[in-house]
């Protein structure tokens, strides 16, 4: 039931509707049932949980170094992904990609890195 009350939670969280609403009615009704002793686990557990999920949500773009981006093809690549090229996006950079960019989003990964294209010619060269 724990686990129920955690996703519900988070789901909330996540869309922020009536979110006030839904915290005192979900509280209110988890006394009723009896589980009111639950409650600080949930929200600590809920809490976690939307911080994960929140990280995969947004945009991520890893490179080697910021003067070597496209951005042209970065914000082609964020508008195929996401649909909407207004949607803020998290520069990381990431001395495993030797050049080129990863994007990363709503558990979707683009990757235009040339360790990724190293690797495929290294795989074809090797068979």
């Amino acid at each position: 039931m724990k686990k129920a009350y955690i996703a519900l939670l988070v789901e909330a969280l996540l869309t922020n509707d009536h979110l006030d609403n839904f915290i005192s009615g979900l509280r209110a009704y988890m006394q009723r049932r009896g589980h009111g002793q639950l409650w600080s686990q949930v929200v600590r557990a809920a809490f976690r949980e939307y911080v994960v999920k929140e990280r995969r949500m947004r945009p991520t773009l890893s490179v080697a170094s910021t003067d070597q981006i496209d951005e042209e093809q970065v914000k082609r690549v964020h508008m195929r992904l996401t649909g909407s090229p207004d949607t803020p996006v998290t520069t990381i950079i990431d001395p495993t990609v030797i050049g080129g960019f990863t994007l990363r989003v709503k558990g979707k990964m683009y990757d235009a890195s040339y360790k990724r294209a190293l690797l495929a010619l290294y795989t074809t060269l090797t068979k």
